[in-house]
């Protein structure tokens, strides 16, 4: 099989949304963004996964984000497609709403060289607080190995202030940061940008099932900007409540009368359906595609993560 011509700038180079199909026992391709991995494209197009079966199947069962660091026919069915196209590593979210779940995520990765950035899966070990389940890391071999070591207590760095917050949190300039743990090492690491993303599960329904980092460097973006949106009930509109740019060292401020409805564009679309967007973003200056993922929190309130990439 040829290999196709990946032409993502980030280390992001697939991007695909599975939804569970009219019999609710497969997962079946909804939309997706292949940067030009034809071939790939067309071997997807034609896999549908069961609950258990390959990586957004097992994220389905498993009911958190899971991470596999290299591919194996075992736990991931397209492996020798993924690897005539360039891929070697990939992360699986799955979106839960009103209990059920509504859609995978799957974000697959190319092994370029050098490539500095993380996306990383904490949970509370039950003793000492969130301790690293996995995570890719792409050259970043020490980083890995220090971040297998620490743990946070609630409230302590990204993963135990999402913990206790609730919140998806985005975390500019690591390097210079006191409240990043890993500051010295996210520097010496060229780390720029820490994103937390709460995910909740029916199987936790007291707490959080999982959190979610991307740690997001200046030379290879995860994205090139990160959004955190909420909504409000009251008014039934969203608001955004921080931003950050590839390369910029602050959040964007929190700006409550810069509202849209509730229902509109695709982040509103996300959260009305509770299945993630994945559109075109080319009438901005942040990217070419745009990828919403809502989120329903425990006491039913509502927010969405909105992530840019650059394509072309």
């Amino acid at each position: 099989m040829e290999q196709d011509k990946v032409t993502a700038s980030s280390f992001i180079r697939v991007i695909e949304i599975w939804v569970p199909d009219a019999s609710g026992a497969n997962l079946v391709l909804s939309s997706a963004d292949y940067g030009g991995l034809k071939a790939f494209s067309q071997v997807s197009a034609e896999t549908s996964f069961a609950l258990g079966e390959g990586l957004p199947g097992k994220a389905w069962q498993s009911q958190r984000p899971l991470v596999l660091k290299e591919f194996e026919e075992a736990t991931f069915v397209r492996t020798a497609a993924a690897r005539d196209a360039g891929l070697t590593s990939g992360v699986a979210l799955p979106v839960f709403m009103g209990g059920e779940c509504t859609a995978v995520v799957v974000m697959l990765c190319g092994d370029v060289d050098a490539a500095t950035g993380a996306i990383e899966v904490w949970q509370d070990d039950g003793l000492s607080g969130m301790a690293l389940v996995e995570g890719y890391y792409g050259a970043m071999e020490r980083f890995e190995w220090i971040s297998k070591q620490v743990r946070f207590p609630l409230g302590v760095g990204l993963p135990g202030g999402v913990w206790k917050s609730h919140q998806p949190t985005i975390m500019p300039d690591l390097a210079n940061s006191s409240s990043f743990l890993r500051a010295a090492n996210a520097k010496e690491a060229g780390i720029a940008t820490g994103v937390g993303i709460p995910f909740y599960a029916p199987s936790h329904d007291e707490d959080i099932a999982a959190v979610l980092v991307f740690l997001s460097a200046k030379q290879t973006p995860l994205a090139q900007r990160f959004e955190v949106w909420q909504k409000s009930t009251e008014t039934n509109t969203l608001w955004l409540a921080a931003g950050i740019t590839a390369g910029s060292t602050t959040v964007d401020s929190e700006d409550h009368l810069n509202t849209i409805p509730a229902d509109a564009g695709p982040t509103g679309r996300a959260l009305t359906t509770g299945v993630p967007q994945l559109a075109s973003a080319a009438d901005n200056n942040h990217g070419d595609t745009l990828l919403a993922i809502p989120i329903e929190r425990l006491d039913g309130s509502q927010c969405a993560v909105v992530m840019y990439f650059m394509r072309s």
